[in-house]
């Protein structure tokens, strides 16, 4: 089973690497040709890297054409936002975040990745968030809720985004948590 599963990541990286060298991308049936590998194998590795976000498809005509997707990686982009983001695993333990939601919670980015929030006392979201709330993102449904919080006897309003995502190896939650200060809410 091992060796089948070694094969099937080779076979895999094979047809991303191809996919890599035609931006206008291919059908199942050139893939299948120029790898010299089963239409019904080709099929079925195009499903699980279009599932998984690594390649589009459009069709043309009768035909379907994969090409690589062009997404950024969320963990390119966690620093260009000026939101304090936290992404989450299934187990709602921290699996990256933000410098911004470092320097909010007072706390370095090492010591928060890899534990659970639900472990630990963190600004906003130990306080202010029902845990029942990402069993209903991590089933797939997107939520928005706006929570206000108090800090040194300051009003915080923050909008607070629940998104599942889908990773390479896992699947998690991306927190968008957005801070407003008390009049400038939006």
């Amino acid at each position: 089973m091992a060796l089948e599963i070694e094969e099937s990541k080779q076979e895999l990286s094979k047809v991303k690497e191809l996919l890599k060298n035609e931006p206008r991308g291919l059908s199942i049936t050139d893939i299948s040709r120029i790898l010299n590998m089963n239409r019904n194998s080709v099929s079925k590795y195009l499903n699980m890297l279009l599932v998984s976000g690594h390649v589009d498809m459009r069709s043309v005509g009768v035909a379907k054409v994969y090409f690589l997707s062009q997404r950024v990686p969320i963990s390119a982009m966690l620093d260009f936002s000026s939101d304090c983001i936290i992404v989450l695993d299934a187990n709602l333990k921290i699996v990256q975040l933000n410098d911004n939601y470092a320097d909010f919670s007072g706390y370095p980015r090492e010591e928060l990745v890899g534990t659970s929030i639900m472990d630990r006392k963190l600004p906003v979201l130990t306080d202010a968030i029902d845990p029942h709330i990402f069993e209903e993102v991590l089933r797939g449904q997107d939520l928005s809720r706006e929570l206000w919080w108090e800090a040194d006897g300051e009003d915080f309003s923050f909008l607070i985004k629940m998104i599942p995502t889908v990773f390479d190896d896992a699947a998690g939650c991306h927190r968008d948590t957005r801070k407003y200060h008390g009049s400038e809410t939006h």
